[in-house]
């Protein structure tokens, strides 16, 4: 009898360790299965992150196109193992059953692809919750979520627990959303956050997103680049071959080019519609072309000759008999109307100073005239005074003996041709007393 209790005492503790054997099997299997749930999602979530780097650009030129709608199309599981982001096909659901589904959104709110803040933020997540005998699997969902998080790069996994089901938290806390499901618990959610596309923090090499810092290339060379636009200086301790910059502070008058202390060419040094300035000595060992203008803020000297096949122009700045330097130099009257002046010395001992080119009497006009003749002044320039030269061609002597000439003032003059006693006509034949030439001039 003793033995046959102690038979069955034995059989009953090998029933009991086999069980739990086998739940332990069951559990380690179930262990397994979750965490190649976990990690068959942050594939697909890697995938669809990758999609979205590679396809930014385009994205955001359609989400310009459409008017700034928000809503994205994501691709499809195959259209990710076509496009390369997938390397092999994936069910499209967990193995509890249900589907993936996963949503693309332009975000923030309003963002422009000028203004270069847009960014992408996706979900995915399984259109059913965890159950473990039919209950909610919280413990499940946290395992499958722990093990995407490990594999998903920059996004991040999370779940809802039975303490607050509509709900979904990340992994420490790394985020929290609505739940997609609703107040289900052990719903499972993959995101790359509300902000971001997920590679935000790199330089697009389609241009698509702007740099947020300050760039440090360690030293290394940049090499075929377009062109560079600068608000600020550009700088360098190396030599430098360019087009043009637009620095600030360069002097009134300047729109643009280059500002620097030397310039050497070993070719040739072109200046297109604009000037070519320099407030010092501009040395060339051959000659000089230019088809455009040529301007100097100070003299210009020439050991040879200055040929011009059209016209040489003097500044407007010189006043008759005012001072001037040195002696031989041009200039047009101040008054603007075109006189020419030039720097001389006269024959009184005055000098140097303006003086009309001809010197200080300037002729203007001949008339023929007699008694009573209307001669008009003529209009001098600036610093002239109007002056008449009366001269005697034909004249009568009568018995008075005395023939006048006489034009007063500086014009208009009216001529009086008299005898002594101050008639027009002779008193022997009654004919004019004479008639003179009058030439009027300008006095410097």
């Amino acid at each position: 009898m003793g033995s046959l209790l102690e038979m069955m005492f034995v059989l009953l503790g090998s029933a009991i360790l086999t069980g739990q054997g086998i739940k332990l099997d069951i559990e380690n299997k179930r262990a397994t299965m979750l965490a190649l749930e976990g990690q068959n999602e942050a594939t697909l979530v890697t995938a669809f992150q990758g999609w979205i780097s590679d396809n930014f650009g385009t994205i955001l030129t359609q989400y310009t196109a459409s008017g700034n709608n928000p809503s994205i199309t994501p691709p499809t599981i195959a259209q990710l193992v076509s496009a390369g982001n997938l390397k092999q096909a994936h069910k499209n659901g967990p193995y509890w059953g249900g589907s993936y589904v996963t949503t693309m959104t332009m975000v923030p709110s309003g963002c422009t692809q000028s203004a270069g803040n847009c960014r992408v933020a996706f979900t995915m997540y399984p259109t059913a919750q965890l159950l473990k005998g039919g209950k909610a699997d919280v413990a499940g969902a946290a395992q499958i979520a722990q093990a995407g998080s490990r594999l998903a790069g920059t996004s991040q996994f999370g779940y809802s627990n039975a303490q607050n089901p509509a709900q979904i938290v990340g992994i420490n806390g790394s985020f929290t959303a609505v739940n997609p499901l609703g107040s289900k618990a052990a719903s499972i959610m993959a995101t790359n956050g509300p902000d971001t596309d997920g590679s935000s923090i790199y330089i697009r090499r389609d241009g698509s997103l702007t740099w947020t810092g300050d760039q440090n290339v360690n030293g290394v060379s940049l090499h075929n680049v377009n062109s560079i636009d600068a608000t600020g200086a550009i700088k360098t301790g190396g030599r430098v071959a360019t087009n043009g910059l637009d620095p600030s502070d360069f002097p009134a008058g300047y729109a643009g080019g280059v500002r620097t202390w030397d310039i050497y060419a070993g070719g040739t040094v072109g200046v297109g519609p604009g000037a070519a300035s320099g407030p010092g000595n501009q040395t060339f060992a051959a000659g000089m072309t230019s088809n455009g203008d040529m301007w100097a803020n100070g003299k210009i000297d020439a050991q040879g000759r200055i040929t011009s096949a059209s016209t040489i122009q003097a500044g407007a700045i010189g006043v008759p008999r005012a001072a001037c330097s040195p002696l031989g130099a041009q200039a047009s009257n101040s008054d603007g109307r075109g006189q020419a002046l030039s720097c001389q010395n006269l024959n009184d001992g005055a000098g140097p100073i303006w003086m009309p080119v001809g010197g200080p009497t300037q002729v203007y006009n001949f008339y023929q005239v007699s008694n009573g003749t209307v001669v008009p002044a003529p209009p001098c320039f600036a610093g002239g005074y109007p002056k008449i030269r009366l001269v005697p061609q034909v004249f009568r002597v009568d018995t008075t003996a005395v023939v006048n000439f006489d034009g007063p003032g500086t014009g208009p003059w009216t001529i009086s041709i008299t005898n002594g006693s101050g008639s027009s006509t002779s008193n022997v034949d009654g004919q004019a007393i004479g008639t003179g030439e009058v030439e009027t001039y300008c006095a410097y």
